[in-house]
């Protein structure tokens, strides 16, 4: 690999850390960011948000070529991973927070969304 190449997958993965950094920022303030309330809105803020970081974790995948046959795979894991343990972090390190199961699967379900439109894109684009 080239220099250039390499600072592409860098500024790819530092994209990464920001998400989860604002995912993390978001998930463990004291008081949760209104973004518009509606019944559900939690589940869906929370879906929007791992389906976004399983994008993104997908792309930056994308740039190292031994994993990008892999990425969606890895994306998934990852974000649901990291869903996992920004529950338990909430358990532990927040007093105004609760860890949710049903929170954790509203993540599985943003990562998973993410990879069905990714495969649905692929395909209308004759790449799947």
């Amino acid at each position: 690999m080239n220099k250039q190449a390499d600072l592409h997958i860098v500024i790819r993965f530092l994209a990464v850390a920001v998400c989860v950094v604002l995912i993390f920022w978001l998930s463990l303030r004291s008081a949760p960011v209104e973004l518009g309330r509606f019944s559900g809105s939690n589940k869906v803020h929370h879906a929007l948000a791992y389906f976004g970081l399983t994008i993104m974790i997908g792309w930056a995948f994308a740039a190292i070529p031994r994993l990008s046959g892999h990425r969606w795979l890895l994306a998934i894991v990852i974000s649901v991973t990291l869903g996992g343990f920004m529950e338990i972090l909430q358990y532990l390190l927040t007093t105004t927070r609760r860890a949710r199961f049903t929170d954790l699967l509203a993540d599985m379900l943003g990562a998973i969304l993410a990879w069905c439109v990714v495969k649905i894109a692929e395909r209308r684009a004759g790449k799947g």
